[in-house]
């Protein structure tokens, strides 16, 4: 367990240390092979308004909720529904109504939140990949000891 940990935080620090002085040499937005760039909140919301990764978000949003789960399968249905119709239509007042130099304002504060949501779903994945299968190994097999 210890030793999955370990190469974890390595892999990690490496894929850091090679990405950051990428990223700040502007590699990504040169489009010479490095990291993709994140998209801006625009971008975001433009795919948004065209229903790209609507299902995605809600499905994101609602999946354990325990309130939504506790619904019977027409309320889920009624709402999903109402969502997906509302997500996208959102989307586009947002960006008809909102002025360009209030997006620009707002773009070190979407770095913040979509690098916190990167933080987040990197640690799930890592979970969800290498944790989680070994400690149910540990399990399975009796060699389960206190972490």
């Amino acid at each position: 367990m210890r030793r999955g940990i370990v190469v974890l935080v390595l892999v990690t620090s490496l894929a850091v240390g090679f990405a950051l002085p990428a990223l700040a040499a502007g590699v990504a937005d040169e489009g010479g092979g490095g990291m993709p760039a994140v998209p801006t909140l625009n971008e975001v919301l433009s795919l948004l308004a065209q229903g790209v990764g609507t299902g995605f978000v809600l499905s994101l949003l609602f999946e354990r909720p325990g309130w939504f789960q506790g619904l019977d399968e027409q309320q889920k249905w009624w709402i999903i529904f109402g969502l997906s119709l509302t997500l996208p239509l959102g989307a586009t007042v947002l960006l008809q109504l909102v002025p360009a130099d209030v997006w620009v304002q707002m773009e070190p504060l979407w770095y913040g939140l979509a690098t916190g949501f990167l933080t987040w779903s990197s640690s799930q994945t890592a979970f969800k990949l290498l944790i989680q299968p070994r400690r149910q190994w540990l399990e399975v097999s009796g060699e389960m000891t206190e972490l």
